[in-house]
């Protein structure tokens, strides 16, 4: 038989597709079970003919998955002397590397003996603490919670003045009653401001120290303490012993001429000011008619500038001119006046300026 190449090359893809039909076991005597056409029973013998993997019992992969252990952790909160806090609400969130993860937090309040207990599962979180107004806590906690722990103990720092060192009292404006103890020491700070002193009366049994020097009393047992230019815009740091058990007041008075207590001045008189080196004189004067104000100052040394407090409108005085300036009022009006100086001999305490102030009719 004559068979050329054409005949030869499709036997042999005829003999290729054969290997690549699914090949499996019937159940019958068939030695050669073939499904040519994939329609699910051999050629040969017409059984059903199941593809070897149905031979091939599919695994279920079951995961073994191990709940995390659950502890019971007593969660107490002290300060740094060991004093229990209560009443302090603890916010303990789950530590999550999961960006766009916002695990559920538990909040507990502590009892009174400072300790609030709940059952959390092995891993780490954050503890964040509120309701702690007289306490300062540095950015947020981190617990780490094992099997077989059972208490955990959260130090905050106590920061409410006590008068020691490193927690001071505040001084301000208003007069502050302290309740010494014989041979002890109190710490204070303050914020100086424009021009203020410390005064205390019936102060013959105290040693009182501002920025490390010694004031003692006057002859009437009053400690008065001016507060110099230079402790301007700071915090000062004044110490003061009593030899008894006393009760001391201390005062912070704002001197005549500063910003909180500006000197009130009429029109047509001549006001002298005796203007301190470096330092601004206040005044106040009220409007009592609907007009201007006129300003003037012949010494070329002054810088003056006069603002109606009431509607905000300013008009300055600078580069020592000796031209009158002029601000407009209405009745009632409150015009501050700053006083300073410009230039001159630095090396003298202070300066006298004389100025008068006329109020015009409109």
């Amino acid at each position: 038989m004559n068979v050329n190449r054409k005949t030869i090359a499709a036997l042999l893809a005829g003999l290729c597709l054969l290997t690549s039909v699914s090949m499996a076991a019937c159940g019958s005597d068939c030695d050669n079970c073939i499904d040519a056409n994939n329609d699910g029973y051999c050629d040969n013998c017409g059984h059903d003919v199941a593809p070897e993997t149905a031979l091939t019992t599919a695994e279920e992969t079951t995961e073994t998955v191990t709940a995390a252990a659950e502890v019971a952790v007593s969660l107490t909160v002290k300060n740094q002397k060991g004093t229990a806090i209560s009443g302090a609400v603890l916010t303990v969130t789950a530590k999550s590397d999961d960006p766009y993860e916002t695990p559920e937090p538990v909040n507990v309040t502590t009892d009174a003996d400072g300790a609030a207990t709940l059952t959390l599962t092995v891993g780490e979180y954050y503890v964040e603490f509120d309701n702690l107004p007289e306490y300062h806590v540095s950015g947020r906690a981190t617990l780490t919670v094992a099997e077989g722990m059972e208490a955990v103990l959260l130090e905050v720092t106590d920061n409410t003045p006590d008068g020691t060192e490193a927690h001071p009292f505040f001084l301000n404006t208003e007069s502050t009653t302290v309740a010494f103890l014989a041979d002890t020491t109190y710490c204070f700070t303050m914020f100086a401001g424009d021009r203020r002193s410390i005064v205390i009366e019936n102060a013959s049994d105290l040693e009182l120290t501002l920025e490390g020097k010694a004031y003692a009393p006057d002859e009437n047992g009053v400690i008065r303490v001016p507060l110099v230019v230079d402790q301007q815009q700071s915090h000062l740091a004044l110490t003061i012993k009593s030899k008894v058990a006393q009760d001391v007041v201390i005062g912070i008075v704002a001197e005549p001429g500063s910003s909180d207590n500006p000197i009130s001045v009429e029109a047509g008189v001549d006001i002298v000011c005796e203007v301190p080196k470096d330092t601004v004189m206040y005044y106040t004067f009220t409007g009592t008619v609907i007009g201007s104000l006129t300003l003037t100052c012949t010494d070329p040394l002054n810088n003056i500038s006069m603002t109606n407090k009431t509607t905000s409108q300013a008009t300055n005085f600078t580069g020592g001119s000796t031209e009158p300036v002029e601000l407009s009022i209405h009745e009632g009006d409150v015009i501050v006046i700053a006083v300073s100086i410009i230039g001159g001999d630095q090396t003298q305490a202070s300066h006298t300026l004389t100025f008068q102030i006329m109020q015009n009719v409109q």
